[in-house]
């Protein structure tokens, strides 16, 4: 008995190290398996937003270059605009001038008119003696 004892001892305890086996397989490859595709899906996902990041600081440092150009474009363009500003103020007032001048020469030439309508209303044609005597009168003054 003691032999058939020792064989059962035998056989359990060769049972318990294979199921042991068996069951430490089948636990630490069904965890590990499901963290394995977790890890992949994971650096997977990783890989694409690192593409992503890649591409939009890309598209960063381009749109960057960009503002860059249009700042300096808006800031020639408002230095043209305050010097064509500036300009446009310098011409009114030589506009204002100009006008003023105008109506001087237009008051000059309405009192000339009116002296020449004047003239030709008082006109009366002298002789060579009063002609004369005119020119002398003028001469004497």
């Amino acid at each position: 008995m003691s032999k058939i004892k020792n064989k059962s001892n035998i056989v359990i305890i060769l049972l318990i190290i294979v199921s042991s086996f068996f069951g430490y397989k089948w636990y630490f490859s069904v965890g590990y398996q499901d963290h394995k595709d977790a890890i992949e899906k994971l650096e997977s996902e990783n890989k694409k937003l690192t593409n992503k990041i890649t591409s939009n600081n890309e598209v960063i440092d381009k749109l960057g270059g960009e503002v860059d150009s249009l700042e300096s474009s808006i800031n020639y363009k408002s230095t043209k605009i305050d010097s064509l500003n500036n300009k446009l103020d310098s011409l009114g007032n030589n506009i204002s001038t100009m006008e003023n001048k105008l109506e001087i020469i237009r008051k000059e030439r309405d009192r000339k008119e009116r002296e020449i309508e004047e003239f030709e209303e008082n006109y009366e044609p002298k002789s060579k003696n009063g002609l004369f005597n005119s020119l002398k009168n003028k001469l004497n003054k």
